[in-house]
């Protein structure tokens, strides 16, 4: 992938962090305690030469119910994998949480990647039904 390749990429992170992830964030600033975080990172995936680039607004609604709204990009081997989710977690609950919203798809066009890290961050944030819903999935 050629060096303009990447920095679509990663300006399609910057942006999604900036119009979706951001915004989300700052609504439940004013609606939840303790204040909700919101984080960006690279991981190394274990055992392999993939990356993995994860984006993620989490915090704990009144109820104590942990949400979280997470985008991941995954390099490997000359493709992107781009997944979005909404991880809940029962106050009480197992560590493990449960996925309530799930979308993925992949490419080996950066082009193509940057188009499906927008528009899926968006998608994505737009679920504001955690917030107060108090079942999973909305029925």
């Amino acid at each position: 992938m050629a060096a303009v390749d990447v920095q679509r990429v990663f300006r399609a992170l910057a942006e999604a962090r900036d119009k979706d992830f951001y915004p989300l964030w700052c609504d439940l600033t004013y609606l939840w305690r303790p204040l909700p975080e919101i984080t960006f990172r690279i991981y190394q995936v274990a055992g392999t030469a993939d990356a993995r680039v994860a984006l993620w607004v989490a915090g704990s609604r009144p109820d104590r119910t942990r949400i979280t709204w997470g985008l991941g990009v995954t390099a490997e081997a000359g493709t992107l994998t781009i997944e979005t989710s909404i991880d809940v977690g029962a106050p009480a609950g197992p560590e493990v949480d449960d996925q309530v919203f799930e979308r993925s798809a992949a490419t080996g066009d950066a082009a193509r990647a940057a188009e499906l890290i927008r528009s899926m961050a968006g998608e994505l944030c737009a679920q504001r039904w955690p917030i107060t819903q108090e079942s999973f999935p909305p029925s």
